[in-house]
């Protein structure tokens, strides 16, 4: 009920907007030069979001990083462009189809947030290292919300 009165009230507020616009030629330009602004700030968050997530395709796993008592949170080591090398915990991990999406806490500027395997992983033997440890270590953190999948 509310959500359909919400649409309600913008599709009225549109019709208004459209009335307003086109009953004169200052609204016209008006509106398309609203338009204008909006169409090139959103390109431009289009395109910095895709710059950041072509970055972080550039960065590969080397390495899984157990916990020596089993009960701190799973860590990977991760090797960026120029040979930089971070150590990330991982927040999330979860499979779709042939593919595994591995969530990272936010670490130092230019790190990804996550990353994707196989294809960035050092070797296949890693990419099923990883698996099973995601398996384990995230079952067993504490701070999950509930109905997370896990791969």
């Amino acid at each position: 009920m509310f959500c359909a009165g919400e649409t309600l009230a913008l599709a009225l507020l549109a019709r208004t907007l459209a009335d307003v616009v086109a009953g004169s030629q200052s609204g016209f330009h008006w509106g398309h030069a609203a338009m204008a602004l909006g169409l090139t700030l959103a390109a431009t968050a289009t395109v910095r979001a895709w710059l950041a997530w072509w970055r972080g395709l550039r960065w590969h796993c080397t390495a899984v990083l157990h916990a020596p008592d089993g009960k701190e949170p799973l860590r990977i080591r991760l090797q960026g462009p120029g040979g930089a090398r971070h150590e990330a915990v991982v927040r999330q991990c979860w499979q779709a189809g042939g593919a595994v999406v591995v969530r990272l806490v936010p670490g130092a500027p230019g790190m990804p947030g996550a990353i994707f395997l196989p294809w960035q992983a050092g070797s296949p033997e890693l990419v099923r290292r990883l698996q099973r440890a995601a398996r384990v270590a995230l079952r067993v953190q504490p701070d999950m919300p509930a109905g997370e999948r896990f791969c």
